[in-house]
C-alpha cells in the first residue's frame, strides 16, 4: 500500500514539471526547517519547566515521534490513531530525556502551543 502511495505521488509530481521541480528543491528544505522550528518551540517549554536535557534531546524526541505517523496511511482512523500515539510518545520522551514528571512533560509540550491554538481560534473568526 505504501509503495502504491509513493508511486502515485511520484507520478502526480512528474506529470506537473513545475510542481516536481519545486517539490524536489523546496520540500526537503521545508521539512528540515519545520523540524527544527518545532523542536525549538517545544524546547522553550522544556526550558520554562527547567528540563535537564538539551535541544538535541528535544529534537530527537520529536523526530522519533514522527515515525508513528506512518499510521496516516490507514484510511479513516490512521490519522487520529497516529496523532494520539505521537502525542503519547512525545510526552513520554520528554519525561525521560528531561527528567520530568508526566505532568511537567505534558505542560512542557502543551504550553508553547497555546498561543498558536488561540490564534487558530481567533483569527478565523475575525475574517
Amino acid at each position: 500500500m505504501a509503495g502504491t502511495l509513493v508511486s502515485s505521488l511520484w507520478g502526480y509530481l512528474l506529470r506537473r514539471p513545475q510542481l516536481s521541480v519545486w517539490s524536489i528543491i523546496f520540500i526537503p528544505a521545508l521539512i528540515v526547517i519545520f523540524c527544527y522550528a518545532g523542536a525549538a518551540l517545544i524546547h522553550l517549554g522544556v526550558r520554562l519547566f527547567k528540563g535537564k536535557g538539551g535541544f538535541n534531546s528535544t529534537f530527537n524526541v520529536l523526530a522519533y515521534s514522527a515515525a508513528v505517523r506512518i499510521l496516516d496511511i490507514i484510511p479513516l482512523i490512521g490519522g487520529v490513531v497516529g496523532a494520539i500515539w505521537a502525542f503519547i510518545v512525545i510526552v513520554i520522551g520528554l519525561k525521560q530525556v528531561h527528567k520530568f514528571s508526566t505532568g511537567k512533560a505534558l505542560l512542557a509540550y502543551i504550553v508553547p502551543l497555546i498561543p498558536f491554538l488561540i490564534m487558530g481560534i481567533i483569527i478565523p473568526n475575525l475574517l
